[in-house]
């Protein structure tokens, strides 16, 4: 039914986040090597459509965050607390071969971004935190972000998330009716859109 259709959309998000955590808090895919980490993430955003990016970020201002540019692919690695100012990106074309790194100017620093206090503040570590709507500086296009906590082995706090385009959850409303001329539209809980019919 309508329901079910819609939970299933945002549970599987949830469930694979905490898939990847288990892998994730035993070192798996949180190093800094641009090509081992291309590795993991470029096939978790090619057989997952629905998400613009995949992101883990640390408490000490480390982050990898992984998107889809253009045809191709792009890694940005941020690390505010030993590299102010900069950023290093990496990218690889539609063909998975890389094509350059290069480091640019950057104000960005995970731990001011409103979705890592609001996960590092979850009281259950099995919860995934959902973002109000807000848009994308890698696309500029509306979307949501899905967020979830663990620690590693070492007890340092990290945050694993997606960024799923608001165009594509609109793809899943639109293709559900009620009724034989009825619509949903679907809003997020500050009443904001984020399923057009």
């Amino acid at each position: 039914d309508i329901k079910h259709t819609v939970q299933d959309f945002f549970s599987e998000t949830e469930q694979r986040l905490r898939l990847l955590r288990s892998y994730a808090s035993q070192g798996f895919f949180t190093n800094d090597d641009p090509d081992e980490f291309f590795k993991f993430a470029m096939p978790l955003l090619k057989h997952n459509p629905d998400y613009q990016f995949f992101r883990i970020a640390r408490e000490d201002s480390h982050e990898l965050f992984f998107e889809r540019n253009g045809d191709g692919w792009a890694l940005r690695l941020t690390f505010p607390a030993k590299m102010p100012g900069q950023a290093v990106w990496t990218y690889w074309n539609g063909s998975e071969t890389k094509e350059k790194t290069l480091t640019a100017p950057t104000v960005f620093d995970c731990r001011i971004r409103p979705w890592f206090a609001s996960t590092l503040a979850l009281e259950d570590p099995s919860s995934v935190a959902w973002t109000l709507p807000y848009v994308f500086v890698s696309n500029r296009a509306a979307g949501i972000s899905a967020t979830h906590p663990f620690r590693d082995k070492n007890g340092t706090r990290h945050i694993l998330g997606f960024g799923i385009n608001v165009e594509n959850i609109s793809t899943m409303t639109k293709h559900i009716t009620v009724g034989k001329t009825g619509y949903i539209v679907l809003f997020d809980s500050a009443g904001s859109i984020i399923g057009l019919p």
